[in-house]
């Protein structure tokens, strides 16, 4: 639900109801009387005002969370054999992601209060295969509530994991780490990627669209390749993709 449209009194909740104002549509025109509708400049500022809000140094711009999610996963180097974890209660994309690339997914259960991945419940599942066994963790957060990427990240260097972070739900929440800061999510500082969408149920709602931040440079480099098939004038950034190398 948006802000400014209360439930209804009677009847079924609805989906999703948006909160499109005249500055958005008249936004939109203007985009499309451009010369650009895609990868223009507008896609840049989106991104540099994306990651100033979420404090993160990279956004990269896709056409929705499922897209930001295999693209993180390709990055990653996820593929057949992979054994990855997340979350039972998410949108079916979490997991889907993995089973793109062929890597296997495996849910541990979710936290009673916060619905959110339960840590300990992670470090169980962890703890019943040899180390090396799992390669990454992709919590949830959950209806606005952030997880603590902080306590997840001490887990996944323990094991030797990767995380993504799926913040879809929770644009603008923050939880605060043992120093005292307010993270917010997406920000980077314990994920090593994060992932956002503009589906129109989200906080942000644009039809479609989505969003990775990191503050990874090399995982930027190799995101903005994903995006573009490896197309690219940079010939710099053809060494940052693992599997594809230039003739020599």
């Amino acid at each position: 639900m948006s802000p400014g449209h209360p439930l209804p009194a009677h009847g079924p909740i609805p989906y999703g109801r948006q909160c499109i104002t005249d500055k958005d549509v008249a936004a939109v025109v203007d985009a499309l009387r451009s010369d650009y509708l895609t990868q223009g400049p507008k896609i840049a500022e989106l991104e540099q005002a994306f990651a100033t809000y979420v404090g993160s140094a990279h956004a990269v711009a896709v056409a929705n969370g499922t897209a930001a999610l295999h693209l993180c996963a390709l990055a990653l180097d996820v593929g057949p054999g992979t054994q990855v974890i997340t979350s039972p209660i998410t949108f079916a994309a979490s997991a889907n992601c993995v089973r793109y690339c062929g890597g296997d997914v495996w849910f541990a259960d979710i936290d009673p209060v916060t619905y959110t991945l339960d840590l300990q419940a992670t470090r169980r599942l962890l703890e019943s295969k040899p180390k090396g066994f799992f390669k990454g963790i992709i919590p949830v957060d959950f209806a606005g509530l952030p997880v603590n990427m902080e306590a997840f990240r001490v887990l996944a260097d323990e094991f030797g994991c990767w995380l993504i972070e799926d913040a879809c739900h929770a644009p603008g929440a923050a939880f605060v780490d043992s120093k005292g800061d307010a993270v917010s999510s997406g920000s980077g500082r314990y994920a090593d990627l994060a992932i956002f969408s503009f589906h129109p149920v989200k906080h942000i709602a644009a039809g479609e669209g989505g969003m990775v931040t990191t503050n990874n440079e090399h995982m930027y480099k190799r995101l903005l390749l994903l995006r573009t098939h490896g197309i690219t004038k940079d010939g710099d950034l053809l060494s940052v993709c693992g599997r594809c190398r230039p003739e020599t």
